[in-house]
């Protein structure tokens, strides 16, 4: 769910690995597509993450994630907020954000707030 933005997003592929010694959970989809990266390569643990604005993720401490999105060709990172993660009980990562403010690189203007739920698949 994203507020004050025209075009909705829908996620059509979201899968959780571990790439260049951390581990992602990355969601791919028709409008836009968004990284939730933890501070390290470890399978991250069921509970709160407090999102860090000061990414890139050498930066993290525990407890810490980066959120970014591309969206309308420009991308743009979380200002701050919580991720909330779990697991389903098939194993599979999920992870939650509700009214989070997103933040375009420069030159870009404009702010949107996104509200969402990824499981990967």
């Amino acid at each position: 769910i994203f507020t004050n933005v025209a075009n909705p997003v829908n996620f059509n592929s979201i899968n959780a690995y571990v790439s260049q010694d951390k581990f992602t959970i990355q969601a791919n989809g028709s409008g836009g597509d968004l990284t939730i990266e933890f501070r390290d390569a470890n399978e991250p643990q069921i509970g709160e993450y407090e999102i860090n604005t000061d990414c890139p993720t050498s930066f993290l401490t525990a407890g810490q994630v980066c959120v970014s999105m591309v969206y309308a060709s420009q991308w743009r990172v979380a200002q701050g907020g919580t991720v909330y993660v779990t697991k389903t009980p098939e194993g599979k990562y999920t992870a939650t954000f509700c009214e989070v403010l997103f933040s375009p690189s420069s030159p870009f203007s404009g702010e949107l707030r996104a509200t969402a739920k990824v499981t990967d698949n």
